[in-house]
């Protein structure tokens, strides 16, 4: 998703995963998802600068999609399948 250089602030991927509180594989989902904000200044293959406002937007989410999970909130069972024993207290 292109973005208009317009007096913002950028930073590189790898610096971006660092500030937020997703990892750098899940940035680069975004980016091949174009869930996500970028600039490519090069071919591809070079540096991806990120915008730094789009930390706001991970951080306090607007869309009602639910695609990405608020940061220190685990889903109930998202894993198919039977429950540790530890998870269900049946020691």
């Amino acid at each position: 998703m292109a973005v208009p250089q317009q007096h913002r602030e950028f930073v590189t991927l790898r610096d971006f995963a660092k500030l937020s509180p997703v990892s750098e594989s899940t940035i680069r989902r975004w980016i091949r998802a174009n869930e996500i904000e970028y600039i490519q200044p090069g071919k591809s293959g070079t540096t991806i600068l990120i915008p730094l406002d789009a930390l706001a937007r991970i951080a306090s989410p607007t869309s009602t999609q639910g695609t990405h999970p608020s940061p220190g909130v685990l889903p109930e069972n998202n894993i198919p399948g039977r429950l540790p024993k530890w998870k269900t207290n049946q020691h």
